[in-house]
């Protein structure tokens, strides 16, 4: 299978390669193998070679000279134990949306199809910058389901744990957040506690337990060494990978 495209586009694409296998092995087709190409990554395919083109990472990242795993290489390792998938693979590839077709009947919209409310979305706070729109459109395009927190992530969480009776239907799988004022992007992340306000029957509020959320702040100082859509991308496709099952911060299963 090839693993091009943006991270949450190959992992719905390995995902339903495998799925699609496993489907045609049970209607009597002799499947011998789904295998991942490329395993380390490809040059020029966004060219069809024509031209040098730009490095594609696959199941690893070789980018900066030493191997790193990709969210591809949780999936793949755990595709044969129906491991638990990353909440971005579980929603439609862009094969399965409206916006595959170049050329489109005059009476349908060219907007990208909503992402369906998946109940595991991407918290997006900050500033109403040019770079959160630029976010937020990006987001779109990528089929990413998210939510936008007007009042900021902390405001957000106290308005889902206040909801009577107290819903956790929601749970985030990370927080990327747009600020003016942060002095440097990383891509690094770091463990936020989500406060919870909501009272366990015959429990203080302070013994109920914190929910740990993924966190990434994406400056708008974060676009001066390269386009702000390349630097989006990139900041995506690395969260999702911090982020895939078994990597220290997992998504809620579901």
């Amino acid at each position: 299978m090839h693993n091009g495209c943006t991270r949450e586009e190959q992992l719905r694409w390995a995902a339903q390669a495998w799925d699609t296998a496993h489907l045609a092995e049970a209607e009597g087709i002799a499947v011998v193998a789904v295998t991942a190409w490329s395993l380390l990554g490809s040059h020029g395919w966004d060219t069809l070679l024509r031209a040098e083109g730009r490095y594609e990472p696959g199941v690893f990242d070789v980018a900066s000279g030493t191997p790193r795993e990709t969210a591809l290489a949780t999936l793949w390792r755990g595709l044969p134990e129906w491991a638990a998938r990353h909440p971005v693979a579980r929603e439609p590839g862009w094969w399965q949306r409206r916006e595959r077709l170049i050329y489109a009947h005059p009476a349908s919209s060219a907007a990208p199809d909503p992402a369906p409310p998946s109940g595991h979305p991407l918290i997006v706070c900050g500033p109403d910058s040019g770079l959160r729109q630029a976010v937020l459109r990006i987001c779109a395009a990528r089929g990413i389901d998210h939510v936008v927190a007007e009042d900021g992530w902390r405001a957000w969480f106290r308005a889902r744990d206040a909801q009577r009776p107290p819903s956790r239907a929601i749970v985030p799988w990370a927080v990327l957040c747009t600020h003016a004022n942060a002095r440097a992007f990383h891509c690094s992340l770091s463990a936020i506690r989500a406060p919870r306000t909501v009272r366990r029957s015959g429990t203080p509020a302070a013994a109920c337990p914190m929910e740990a959320v993924p966190f990434l702040r994406l400056p708008d100082e974060a676009a001066a060494s390269m386009p702000s859509s390349a630097c989006i991308h990139a900041a995506l496709d690395r969260l999702i990978d911090e982020t895939s099952p078994g990597h220290g911060c997992p998504p809620a299963a579901g």
